[in-house]
């Protein structure tokens, strides 16, 4: 997962002055597919962390949000 976050680290630091005017379109798309997967990827972590009980394994006493 190191690789990708590198990769998404220098995407966002990336010019965009420069792009076509469809270039940035297919980025927006692109973007919007990552955060999908992303997000997918994330709640798999978190559904396998719950199954696991890590955090009462490692001290948590609470873990609905305070607020």
């Amino acid at each position: 997962m190191l690789n990708t976050a590198t990769g998404v680290d220098a995407l966002a630091e990336a010019t965009v002055w420069s792009l076509s005017d469809a270039e940035p379109l297919a980025a927006l798309d692109d973007g919007e597919r990552l955060l999908a997967t992303v997000a997918a990827l994330r709640l798999r972590l978190v559904r396998d962390a719950d199954g696991r009980d890590l955090a009462a394994r490692h001290g948590a006493t609470w873990t609905r949000p305070t607020a």
